[in-house]
């Protein structure tokens, strides 16, 4: 008898020993596929148009504190803006702002192997390693989480961070591996400890993005579709229906203490009251979903905007073949199966897709979470009727269509290419151009006399970030004092009376163009020529333009305009 108990023993430990050396190996892989991806494209300060503004709001946090932040609305990152800013003190980086950048690159690295750990093993809670591994690697290769791991932005650590409070909700909860969707039973509470760190880790997500608020459901749609889903009809309406809906009880308190965990630090970092933070947040939220409508209502195809980021987040080739493959197994695998994934999909992405929809300026940074539900749905049912190599070999497949399919572009916010490398040669390029001509405009200024009334000026909308931004590192002096107004940043150099000014103006259309030309002693643009007609440049079409031939516009390139 003993010795059966001793043979059963080993032949577990052999299990486990085993599983965890798939799951090394698999770990190991993701790890690897991201160095790869990602290693090789870090630059200074590549990235889309908001990355500019995340350059000079962590500049001018540091320079004038946290309260400078307040001007930067729906780009204000106080989580972000702090990390970063303690960062640069204790590595002693204040007096070489020159390589702020390139810390913020490597941070975005640290934050994409970070998620492509926790990608796999949130995933094994659900999956066998096969299926988990492949909907990893299509959402590590995909445009917008590609993006994410190469540009200076605080979206790539808040999904880290929300990754992990995922995965040690599911810890809390001691929630087993699955191989094939069996039937679980959550065993009492959760762990609190477990738990605490899933609140402090929402919590700072939320710090360094706050729209990470929309993935809030996330957190029931696991416990469903983990342990909740084969018993549904008894936990709603059985004789022992409030023992059983007491974990999602549980679930909805700790996301909540995790909000007010958030408001409150966020109140404390940026030194403002309660009622300012939420007149922020009804303003910002309300602002775009009323501006959005009103966008839709004027121009019908505005919509087929918005909805685009939904598909190219993932990438067209991805998001057809999951969706193809989720499809076809609803029909396949009886209701049981769609309950399960149609609720988890339902609550962690629906709500969240239909707002997106609505908020004016959708890109593919906002949504690129919300694909992971439908890929895992796919992966399970494509991994039962293909073995694990010809799962990886079809999983291979689509990645690479995905990426070569579609042409490079440089307007990585609002049409994404999967074509990741060319898309990012191409904005390099732009870059440059920008740094030059903001190099100029600050040799224009220092070099003449006449700028005190009428500064030299650069107008653009989407530029405007990266020139300014680039101004401010290439001089971090004492001697630099800036002046905010809506929709303009003055920068002076020097001091008394040999202080010259430059003014950078934020403006999205001809109209606004022609009123500020007259102010500006010279005018530096590259999205408008001499008469004040906009080029499109990097791509990015302002609100209420329509889809047509600039779709894919990465080759087109305006030169900068000095007039």
């Amino acid at each position: 008898m003993n010795e059966e108990v001793v043979a059963v023993s080993a032949a577990v430990r052999g299990k486990r020993e085993q599983r965890r050396n798939v799951d090394r190996w698999a770990v190991t892989s993701l790890v690897a596929v991201v160095l790869i991806t990602r290693g090789a494209l870090l630059s200074n300060a590549a990235g889309e148009a908001d990355t500019g503004l995340f350059l000079e709001g962590v500049w001018r946090w540091m320079k004038y504190g946290p309260r400078a932040g307040e001007i930067y609305g729906k780009n204000l990152s106080a989580g972000y803006y702090g990390l970063m800013v303690a960062l640069v003190r204790m590595l002693h980086l204040h007096t070489e702002l020159s390589r702020l950048p390139l810390l913020m690159n490597l941070v975005s690295l640290g934050a994409a192997l970070a998620t492509a750990s926790l990608l796999y093993f949130i995933g094994r809670r659900l999956l066998a390693p096969a299926p988990s591994f492949c909907a990893s690697l299509v959402l590590l290769l995909a445009p917008s989480l590609w993006w994410l791991g190469i540009e200076p932005h605080p979206q790539g650590p808040a999904i880290a961070l929300f990754l992990l409070a995922l995965w040690l909700y599911l810890k809390a909860w001691r929630l087993p591996v699955t191989e094939g969707g069996e039937r679980l039973r959550l065993k009492g509470d959760p762990d609190w400890r477990w738990a605490l760190g899933m609140v402090l880790a929402l919590a700072g997500a939320l710090l360094l993005r706050a729209d990470q608020v929309l993935l809030l459901g996330a957190f029931p749609s696991l416990l469903w579709a983990a342990a909740l889903w084969p018993s549904w009809r008894q936990a709603m309406i059985g004789a022992d229906s409030a023992r059983r809906l007491r974990p999602m009880l549980i679930t909805v308190a700790l996301v909540a203490l995790a909000g007010v965990l958030f408001i409150l630090t966020r109140q404390w970092l940026l030194q403002q009251s309660f009622a300012a933070t939420q007149a922020y947040s009804q303003h910002e939220t309300g602002g775009y979903i009323i501006n959005g409508l009103r966008q839709a209502w004027r121009n019908p195809l505005y919509i087929l905007r918005q909805v685009l980021p939904l598909f190219t987040a993932t990438g067209l080739i991805a998001t057809t073949a999951a969706v193809a493959a989720a499809g076809w197994a609803m029909r396949r695998f009886g209701r049981g199966w769609a309950r399960r994934w149609l609720g988890l999909w339902a609550v962690w992405s629906g709500v969240s897709y239909l707002f997106w929809v609505l908020v004016l300026g959708n890109n593919i940074r906002h949504v690129t979470l919300l694909a992971l539900p439908l890929l895992w749905a796919a992966l399970a049912a494509a991994s039962r009727i293909l073995t694990g190599p010809k799962l990886l070999a079809a999983t291979a497949l689509v990645v690479v269509l995905n990426a070569a399919c579609v042409p490079p572009s440089s307007n990585i916010t609002v049409y994404a290419s999967a074509n990741v490398p060319a898309s990012l040669r191409a904005l390099r390029a732009r870059q440059a151009e920008v740094r030059a001509a903001a190099m100029a405009m600050l040799r224009a200024t220092r070099d003449a006399d006449g700028y005190a009334a009428r500064p030299a000026c650069f107008l653009g909308s989407f530029t405007t970030p990266f020139a300014l931004s680039d101004v401010l590192l290439s001089r971090p002096s004492s001697r630099f004092v800036m002046r905010i107004g809506p929709g303009w940043s003055d920068v002076g150099i020097g001091r008394g009376a040999t202080r010259r000014w430059m003014r950078f103006y934020e403006m999205y259309s001809e109209d606004e163009y022609a009123a500020l030309r007259p102010a500006c002693g010279v005018a530096f643009s590259f999205e408008y020529d001499g008469q004040g007609t906009h080029q499109r440049y990097l791509g990015k079409e302002w609100a209420g333009v329509p889809l047509g031939r600039h779709f894919y516009p990465g080759a087109r390139r305006a030169a900068a305009t000095v007039n």
